[in-house]
């Protein structure tokens, strides 16, 4: 049964949010899309350790699954930990160099480092990094429009 679905239900009972979270953290197994869900909530509540907390359960149960760990990337940005970010997005950008917004992301961070340390050599990856994005993104458009020409 979906997460979602379970988090819904217990909703429709009456159960309080916390209510919920805490059967969800009952579970033995947690879900990765339960524990995105949990993520996104803690998050709301400012509790950023304890996010992190969550969705690292979520990596180790599905290694794979590259939303997870960008949604840790975000929490770290959220946390000012910009090299901890860099690093998460380095390793999806290893995986797959399409993802816009990882560059975009990554080239945020290098931006932010790069004021916290008043380093030119941070603002020069972060250009580098927001032209990588825009790159991508223009790719992709160019696909769209060969995949539609071709079905015209």
């Amino acid at each position: 049964m979906s997460p979602i679905i379970v988090i819904f239900a217990l909703y429709l009972h009456d159960f309080s949010f916390d209510d919920i979270v805490k059967k969800i953290n009952e579970l033995s197994t947690i879900k990765t899309e339960a524990a995105e869900y949990l993520t996104v909530y803690y998050r709301k509540l400012g509790k950023y350790e304890k996010s992190l907390e969550i969705i690292d359960r979520a990596i180790l149960l599905d290694p794979e699954k590259m939303e997870s760990k960008f949604t840790k990337a975000t929490v770290f940005m959220e946390l000012r930990k910009y090299k901890e970010a860099i690093d998460v997005f380095k390793d999806l950008l290893e995986k797959d160099k399409s993802l816009w917004g990882v560059s975009t992301n990554m080239a945020t961070c290098y931006f932010y480092l790069g004021e916290e340390k008043n380093e030119n050599e941070e603002y020069d990856k972060a250009i580098i990094n927001y032209y990588k994005a825009i790159e991508i993104i223009n790719n992709l458009i160019e696909e769209m429009i060969k995949h539609e020409s071709k079905n015209s």
